[in-house]
C-alpha cells in the first residue's frame, strides 16, 4: 500500500504504510541497539522501516527514504553519541519533525547514552560534532539552523533515556510496549449466545467470569504499561503547545503586517492631502495676482 496524501493534515486522513521509522546513526547502533530494537518490533508484528544501507553517497536523503518517513505513523529517534556527526541523520530528523507537524506523526526520542539536555541545547559532544558537520555547509547556514531547531524540538518531547543502568533488552521492551500500545486497536468483546443450552443465569454468570478475568488481565497490563503510555500523552501535549506557539507567532506577524499597511495608507492619504492643499493654494494665489 503506497502513501496517499490527503488535503487534511490530520493523522486520521493520512494513509500509513509503516508503523515505525527508525532514525539512527549507523556506525553507532546499527549492529547493536537499533538492530535489536528493529528485530523486537518485527517479532511483535510491527511493520518497521530500517535503512540497511551502510554507505550513503552525498548528503541528501534519497526519494525512497523521504517516502518511507512520510509513510510512517511513528518515528523513533535514536540519539547516540555521534548522531550529530551525520548530516544524513540530521536531514532525516528535519523531515520527521516536519511530518510530525503536518500529518500528526508520533515522534519518540530515545536518548541512548546521551543526556536529553545535550541534544536540546547542542552542547558538549553535540556542539563539537555539529560544528564539525556545519563546516561542510558554511554556504548553507540556514540548513544548519534547521538541524539545531529540529534537535531542540525533538529533545523537548517526552522520550526514553537509556543510562546504562538496566539491561538493554528490558529497555527495548519498554519501547516496544509504548509503540504497541499506540498502534493496536483493542476490540470490545462480543457476548454471544450460550451454546450448551444452560439457563440464562448460568450464561450471564459465565460471561461475568470471562469479563472479570479479562478486566483483571487488562488492569495488570495497564499498570505495567502506565509509564510508557504516559510518555506519549506528554508528547501529545508538548506537540500541541508547540503548534499553539507557532500559531501565536504567525498571528503576531499578521498583526504587524496589518499595522504597517495601515500606517502606509495613513501616510499616503496625508501626502495626497498635502499635495492637494498645495495645488489649491497655488491656484488661489494665481487668481489673486
Amino acid at each position: 500500500m503506497g502513501l496517499q496524501p490527503s488535503h487534511s493534515s490530520s493523522s486520521s486522513s493520512w494513509h500509513w504504510e509503516y508503523d515505525v521509522f527508525l532514525n539512527f546513526r549507523g556506525p553507532d547502533t546499527r549492529y547493536g541497539f537499533t538492530g535489536y530494537l528493529y528485530k523486537a518490533l518485527c517479532d511483535k508484528g510491527i511493520h518497521a522501516f530500517m535503512d540497511f544501507d551502510d554507505i550513503h553517497r552525498g548528503n541528501e536523503i534519497s526519494a525512497s527514504l523521504m517516502k518511507a518517513i512520510e509513510a510512517s505513523r511513528i518515528a523513533i529517534l535514536v540519539f547516540s553519541k555521534n548522531y550529530a556527526e551525520s548530516s544524513y541523520c540530521l536531514n532525516e530528523l528535519v523531515k520527521i519533525m516536519e511530518c510530525s507537524q503536518r500529518h500528526g506523526q508520533f515522534v519518540l526520542p530515545v536518548f541512548y547514552g546521551v543526556d536529553p539536555s545535550v541534544v536540546r541545547h547542542q552542547k558538549g559532544i553535540y556542539e563539537e560534532a555539529l560544528a564539525k558537520t556545519g563546516r561542510t555547509f558554511e554556504h548553507a547556514m540556514d540548513r544548519v539552523q534547521r538541524w539545531r531547531t529540529a534537535m531542540a524540538d525533538a529533545a523537548n518531547l517526552s522520550g526514553l533515556h537509556f543510562k546504562g543502568n538496566e539491561y538493554e533488552h528490558e529497555f527495548i521492551g519498554k519501547i516496544v510496549r509504548v509503540v504497541s500500545r499506540n498502534i493496536r486497536n483493542i476490540a470490545s468483546p462480543v457476548v454471544g449466545i450460550h451454546e450448551n443450552g444452560g439457563t440464562e443465569a448460568e450464561s450471564l454468570l459465565q460471561d461475568n467470569q470471562r469479563n472479570t478475568s479479562k478486566v483483571k488481565a487488562e488492569t495488570e497490563a495497564n499498570v505495567e504499561n502506565f509509564m510508557e503510555v504516559d510518555v506519549f500523552e506528554k508528547s501529545v501535549c508538548v506537540q500541541l503547545e508547540s503548534l499553539k506557539r507557532k500559531k501565536r507567532e504567525l498571528e503576531g506577524e499578521i498583526c504587524a503586517i496589518n499595522d504597517q499597511i495601515t500606517e502606509f495608507q495613513r501616510k499616503t492619504v496625508a501626502k495626497r492631502k498635502k499635495a492637494f492643499d498645495s495645488g489649491k493654494n497655488a491656484k488661489l494665489k494665481s487668481i489673486v495676482t
